[in-house]
């Protein structure tokens, strides 16, 4: 078996303790190599681990992918946590300018329109015909009832019966 030139830089995670096909122990964590081709009879069969401490490792290649792609995962999420937490800070997801929030106008003219279109209903039997229209009470809050379902709903409760108010 022999390497080749070929070489590059790569941070790899595993979650599991793992062995090389030497029977090498690698501890499950996080690691920078560089990565060397190891072939055999000319073909690829695998990745030539090279650590810091200049110990080698070999693995299969698909072993290996699977560890580069755990640990290009962890690099992009703590990257992206500590851009968040750099750039955003505190105020900074308010004053994007893509984030939605509501703004008063619209609200103001969303609540004309339901009360506008909403038929008149009784909160306590939940009659909503018109031809009750006359016999309906008004409270200070703005609810309306039928005068004789209040008249009900008044002897064991002193509030609306929607919002509390008295």
């Amino acid at each position: 078996m022999g390497t080749t030139g070929l070489s590059m830089k790569a941070f790899i995670s595993t979650d599991i303790n793992v062995y090389d096909i030497n029977e090498q122990f690698l501890e499950a964590g996080k690691y920078y190599f560089t990565i060397q081709e190891f072939t055999k009879n000319n073909s690829v069969i695998g990745i030539v681990l090279s650590s810091n401490n200049n110990t080698q490792y070999e693995f299969r290649f698909f072993s290996l992918m699977t560890m580069m792609v755990k640990g290009q995962s962890y690099l992009s999420r703590r990257l992206d946590r500590n851009l968040l937490s750099e750039t955003l800070g505190a105020d900074g997801i308010y004053n994007m300018p893509n984030y939605p929030s509501p703004k008063k106008p619209d609200i103001e003219r969303l609540t004309y329109l339901k009360e506008k279109n909403e038929k008149t209903q009784c909160m306590i039997c939940l009659d909503s015909s018109d031809d009750y229209e006359f016999s309906l009470k008004k409270l200070k809050c703005g609810h309306k009832f039928h005068i004789s379902c209040f008249d009900i709903w008044k002897h064991e409760n002193e509030s609306c019966p929607i919002c509390r108010s008295i």
